[in-house]
């Protein structure tokens, strides 16, 4: 702010001068904190003074005389203080005072002045400047709808300095600063609102506005322009419904969204309810309040007033400010139905394909019976899945225990083609041991899901204890060593309860292996899976679904160089029960390591004379029996990220390993067998099993090199090997 005061006594040497931010004439006070909208502005105030002897401001006089008059530049943003006074010498009969100040839109300045003559005497002070006012702040907020059929109300946000308001209109949006003669406009508006009435209708219209201080001062830029269309007839409204499908005693939601270009409020809206040949018109006020009229509007419609069956059409339109309903919406179609019933039975099927209705599992296969009672509806689809009702231990497939927690799905099955069936309302799932492995002195609930064509569901729930009479037979095997090709032949067993008790007997007493039992000591209900333990005490599948009869014998073509390790895990069909046995480790005693590929092998039956006379095992085999060299390398799958603000990088870890090493052997030059077979694999294009002495088996990518010098003895080789996923056992 710059402040000049001419002065034309020669006795006054200083000028005190007091500034005050004020709002209006009545010299409000502005609090600066309540202001939230600041921005720079410049304004220039001249205050004369009267024809007097003594200079004056507002007729006040000042020391000396003659015409005075005061000068006041205003820049900045908004004041910090209510009053600043300072006193400045007059120099060649100008006092001159500047001050950076801080305005906000909207509020101004007042000055005053008093003369100081060179002996210290005070002269009175002149009255208070007119009001100097920066601009208001812009208008934000506007709106604008039709309240009439030729009117439209615009309301907007009050603007901080504002006194008045201004509004533009016009019927084309480019009419604005460029056609002035085709824009009207209304002014001297004392609220934040007005109404527009004369308007052309099915016209779209423009609107915008402009805050004015008592200053006459207008803000420094127009509001953003809105528009709108009046005197048209509402759009058909968008619609939808709660469901499709309905039961008879249900209640059903409709919807639908008033659409207008006028922006007018929805006045009224008219539903119409078709059911066969009755038509119905319900009319529903929008009586609600401000804040919810231009919500999405809903009406509750009673199903139980219709049969069974109906199908009920219905549609909506609405009202606006032209007391005019636009056109029906959409057509919609509800079809209503009795409420869904299924009825679930547990039962123990028979040859003759009847069934025995139970409480309880007893026994293996057992079925789930799914009765349709729904009138004039049919079945599409069941979903079925059967949960214990508390948490128990159990046996996996390898035979490894595992929890199976309360709720846990232990079966489920979806079945969607009953319409291929010759009754669809009647479906049997017959569940064996096979398929499922329920646990004694638990109970188990059966949930059946049914979908119907109508679009409708039912759930039905059982709960079944289960009570079954286990066999308690012994597994076994008979396991021996090809030391030449380095495989196992196993040959499971598994002797019947009655049995398994004399052979333990004939053990203990003996101290003797068991001969392999007779065909009608073995338990024909018993189906045998093998699986191969690994060295970290994983299981590798074998051979599964193996008949216990003796007959066929099992090939392995990877057992551990250390000792031959072997789990036998047997499935009784007709309960569903698995038990397992772990046999003894068989030494192997292999110092060498082992590298093959390229190999095919099959299993063979016992019972076949000579059915071992033929190679039951064909491929590559490298043994290397030197001393070699092992560099074991790792590479783990992480990512280190780099964040502002963290002195170090985060850490993402994946799943891969990346495990890995190089092997260094020497191998002697005359050992042609050995070179010869090196050169293979170095061409191999796959992937190989590795085997170590410490019992060590994996699959992995294998990359050969060899430095030869022709004199030399030795031929030094490299082999790279990097662990990989193989497909195989």
């Amino acid at each position: 702010m710059s402040i000049s005061l001419e002065v034309s006594d020669s006795n006054t040497a200083k000028i005190e001068f007091e500034i005050r931010d004020s709002y209006s004439d009545g010299d409000t006070r502005i609090n600066s904190s309540s202001i939230a909208s600041k921005t720079r502005v410049k304004s220039r105030a001249r205050i004369s003074s009267g024809s007097n002897s003594n200079g004056s401001i507002s007729g006040s006089p000042i020391i000396g005389g003659g015409n005075q008059t005061i000068h006041a530049m205003l820049s900045g943003l908004m004041i910090d203080i209510y009053v600043r006074s300072a006193v400045v010498n007059v120099v060649n009969n100008l006092a001159i005072y500047e001050l950076m100040v801080t305005m906000a839109q909207g509020t101004g300045y007042r000055v005053r002045a008093r003369g100081i003559s060179a002996q210290g005497t005070n002269g009175e002070w002149s009255g208070w400047s007119s009001l100097v006012q920066t601009p208001p702040e812009k208008v934000y907020g506007v709106q604008c709808a039709a309240a009439g059929k030729d009117s439209v109300k615009v309301n907007w946000n009050s603007a901080i300095g504002a006194k008045t308001y201004a509004i533009e209109y016009t019927s084309q949006q480019d009419y604005f600063d460029a056609v002035p003669d085709q824009v009207s406009s209304k002014d001297n508006i004392n609220a934040t609102y007005t109404y527009i009435n004369g308007l052309d209708r099915s016209k779209r219209w423009y609107f915008r506005v402009k805050a004015v201080n008592e200053s006459g001062t207008v803000s420094e830029s127009w509001s953003d322009i809105v528009s709108c269309v009046i005197g048209t007839k509402p759009n058909p409204p968008s619609t939808w419904s709660s469901v499709l499908t309905a039961t008879t005693d249900e209640t059903v939601m409709l919807y639908w969204i008033h659409n207008t270009e006028d922006g007018s409020s929805q006045v009224s809206a008219e539903i119409e309810l078709i059911n066969d040949s009755n038509t119905e018109i319900i009319t529903v006020p929008n009586d609600r309040s401000d804040e919810d009229k231009d919500k999405t509007s809903s009406y509750s419609l009673q199903t139980s007033k219709y049969p069974d069956g109906a199908e009920l059409k219905w549609r909506v339109r609405t009202k606006g400010v032209t007391d005019e309903y636009g056109d029906w919406s959409i057509q919609r179609s509800i079809h209503i139905y009795t409420k869904p019933e299924l009825e679930v039975i547990i039962a123990t099927p028979k040859s003759d394909t009847t069934t025995d209705t139970i409480t309880e599992i007893t026994k293996l296969p057992f079925c789930i019976i799914c009765n349709n009672r729904s009138k004039g509806q049919r079945p599409i689809g069941y979903y079925i899945t059967i949960a214990p009702t508390t948490t128990y231990v159990t046996l996996n497939n390898s035979g490894e225990e595992i929890f199976v927690n309360e709720g846990e799905t232990i079966y489920s099955k979806y079945i969607d083609d009953l319409l291929d069936t010759d009754n669809p309302d009647l479906y049997t799932l017959v569940i064996s041991a096979g398929d499922i492995n329920l646990q004694n002195d638990i109970a188990y609930k059966i949930t059946v899901n049914m979908t119907l064509n109508s679009g409708l569901y039912c759930d039905k729930e059982l709960e079944v204890p289960v009570n079954i009479e286990y066999s308690g037979a012994m597994l076994e095997a008979e396991i021996s060593v090809d030391g030449d090709a380095l495989v196992t032949y196993i040959s499971p067993y598994c002797i019947k309860q009655s049995e398994s008790e004399a052979v333990e007997i004939t053990q203990e007493e003996d101290g003797e292996e068991p001969t392999l039992p007779n065909a009608d000591e073995l338990d024909p209900e018993i189906m045998l899976a093998v699986y191969r333990r690994e060295y970290d005490g994983s299981f590798t599948l074998i051979s599964e679904k193996i008949e216990n009869n003796l007959a066929k014998t099992i090939v392995d073509p990877h057992p551990s160089l250390d000792y031959a390790r072997y789990r036998i895990v047997g499935t009784n069909t007709n309960t569903g029960e698995i038990t397992y046995h772990d046999i003894p480790a068989v030494p192997v005693d292999e110092k060498s390591i082992v590298i093959q590929w390229g190999e095919k092998w099959q299993d063979f039956d016992r019972n076949v004379p000579d059915a071992t006379d033929d190679a039951v095992i064909s491929g590559s085999m490298l043994v290397l029996e030197y001393d070699i060299k092992v560099a074991e390398s790792y590479s783990r799958d992480v990512t280190l990220v780099e964040y502002i603000g963290r002195r170090s990088p985060v850490s993402y870890y994946g799943t891969q390993i990346g495990e890995g090493g190089s092997w260094s052997v020497d191998i002697p030059c005359n050992d042609t067998d050995t070179i010869y077979a090196l050169r293979r694999l170095g061409t191999y294009q796959g992937d190989v099993y590795i085997r170590e002495p410490s019992g060590l088996g994996y699959w992995a990518s294998v990359s050969v090199s060899m430095n030869h010098t022709r004199k030399d003895k030795i031929i030094p080789v490299t082999l790279d090997v990097t662990r990989v996923e193989g497909d195989g056992i």
